[in-house]
């Protein structure tokens, strides 16, 4: 399951939901409409009940199934209910070593010349200002975030 945070519901498609439930297809009825990224409507089957098991933390929690095949979503009605452990997720394990020799190389030259930037943490940026200018009669505009249940762009 891959998380996507511009999701605003979890997903899995009709044919993961028949790999993990097998004949076990009883669906809810969905009210939810679903639109792509780029604005094509999804087909909504229905939603299911399930329990969610990550680390200690034991969750019962719906999520929606849609017509077809793709990756499976973990929308953010997941993400306000699951205690995440994020470094976990997002801590890089390797560098992946590149093909070619040199490019390797010029990268860890990189990496020794410049070990400030690379280490663990946040950095500041010293020596530089910047500003903003903004109108004094311009107004501030709040937009919500816009509902995505897949990827913007599609694997060829």
């Amino acid at each position: 399951m891959e998380i996507d945070t511009g999701a605003s519901v979890s997903v899995i498609s009709q044919e993961t939901c028949k790999q993990v439930f097998g004949s076990d297809n009883s669906l809810e009825k969905s009210p939810c409409s679903l639109r792509t990224y780029t604005g094509e409507k999804i087909d909504v089957l229905g939603k299911r009940k399930v329990t969610v098991i990550y680390n200690s933390q034991s969750v019962d929690l719906s999520i929606t199934v849609v017509k077809g095949t793709g990756p499976s979503l973990m929308g953010r009605d997941w993400l306000h209910k699951l205690q995440l452990n994020w470094k976990s997720i997002l801590k890089i394990e390797q560098l992946a070593h590149n093909q070619e020799p040199e490019k390797d190389k010029e990268l860890q030259d990189l990496l020794r010349k410049y070990p400030q930037v690379f280490k663990e943490g946040l950095g500041t940026l010293k020596g530089t200002k910047a500003r903003i200018y903004v109108d004094k009669d311009a107004t501030p505009k709040y937009f919500k975030s816009k509902a995505s249940a897949v990827r913007t762009q599609r694997k060829n």
